[in-house]
């Protein structure tokens, strides 16, 4: 079995490349080896934690619109929304993560698709004083 540093490194480098080109987490082509030695690493909670995170991300998606068609039409979620603060804080973290993005930060978990739905959606990406 590979060192653990060494699969780590595999692991974020095929992360990167899958974000980078934009493809979903759960579409893996990781070789039969590679993919053994992840699961003995206990690593192979990856695949299932990126189809996770992108429903989680649909979901509030799903409730910017709503929210946008019901409360506020110009497409601005308060950080501290009293209306929904899972939506609040979801909002907050686009707006940090499109600055990361446009810095070049390849950490960002934005990727051109997504900011390409939210802005096509009207999602405000500039922080305005929030009053609730």
């Amino acid at each position: 079995m590979q060192a653990i540093g060494e699969i780590e490194n595999w692991v974020m480098t095929d992360l990167s490349t899958r974000k980078q080109q934009e493809l979903p987490m759960v579409q893996s082509n990781v070789a039969g080896d590679r993919l053994k030695d992840l699961e003995e690493a206990g690593l192979a909670f990856l695949a299932s934690a990126g189809m996770a995170n992108n429903e989680k991300w649909q979901e509030m998606l799903e409730a910017f619109k709503m929210y946008k068609n019901e409360y506020d039409s110009t497409g601005y979620v308060p950080d501290t929304c009293a209306k929904n603060p899972k939506l609040g804080k979801w909002a907050s973290q686009q707006r940090l993560e499109y600055k990361q993005w446009q810095l070049g930060d390849h950490t960002s978990i934005l990727t051109k698709k997504r900011f390409t739905i939210l802005k096509n959606e009207g999602f405000v990406f500039v922080k305005i004083c929030d009053s609730g």
